[in-house]
């Protein structure tokens, strides 16, 4: 069990998914010296940090946003304490505001229920279990692999954040919503957005998987009161 501090900022700029790349290289180009949890990458020792990402870049509701968990609270101060915001994303020049800002206090554990989400945008597959996916015959069979493969990713959440689970992570998945094509770093992969419940309680926003620092594996609570039970 865990208790996580997080802070949600929205900005009033519109972008969008493919643009998510870019926000996240101009307030880091913004930054003289950027802490590293802005991008991961150890520059003394040239290798990343392979850990959960603490400070997510994304769209929200067509709004540049990030999401901030933990020492990514403090880190992000950084950005915030600058004097002016005006970013260079791709080809536009532009002044971000912010629109909407919460900080809250989540606890992280394994309970005795389950709790429904959507998930969006999610790079669920590799290599290995693409194939395997893709001679899948049936939904249920599909369903048996993205169930091993999301597990793990909220497995590797809650090390990313030293939470310790006391009972079993179990997941299920309701169905598939949607499969698409994504692109990542330059290439294009399969992309599924699925209705998912956990026994862990995952607070709106955070990413799961692959990509999530840029704006992949996007969690959003169906039932908000579970998320009023939670808080704290």
């Amino acid at each position: 069990m865990k208790t996580i501090k997080t802070l949600l900022i929205r900005f009033n700029n519109e972008l969008t998914q493919r643009e998510v790349s870019q926000f996240r290289g101009a307030i880091i180009k913004k930054l003289d010296k950027p802490d590293v949890l802005f991008h991961h990458h150890i520059v003394d020792e040239n290798k990343f940090r392979n850990k959960y990402p603490l400070i997510q870049y994304k769209t929200i509701n067509q709004k540049a946003a990030l999401f901030c968990i933990e020492d990514g609270v403090e880190s992000v101060q950084q950005f915030l304490n600058l004097d002016e915001w005006e970013l260079q994303i791709g080809d536009k020049t532009v002044n971000i505001e912010i629109d909407y800002l919460k900080v809250n206090k989540f606890t992280i554990q394994a309970w005795d229920k389950y709790f429904s989400y959507k998930i969006y945008n999610w790079l669920a597959l590799n290599n290995d279990n693409y194939k395997e996916y893709s001679k899948a015959k049936t939904e249920k069979d599909k369903i048996y692999i993205l169930e091993k493969v999301l597990r793990g990713n909220i497995l590797s959440f809650g090390k990313g954040i030293d939470c310790f689970f006391e009972h079993e992570v179990k997941v299920r998945i309701e169905h598939i919503t949607k499969e698409k094509v994504l692109h990542y770093k330059d290439l294009k992969l399969h992309g599924i957005d699925a209705i998912v419940n956990t026994n862990v309680f995952l607070p709106n926003y955070i990413g799961l998987g692959k990509g999530s620092s840029m704006g992949f594996g996007v969690i959003k609570t169906i039932n908000d009161k579970n998320i009023k039970k939670n808080e704290q």
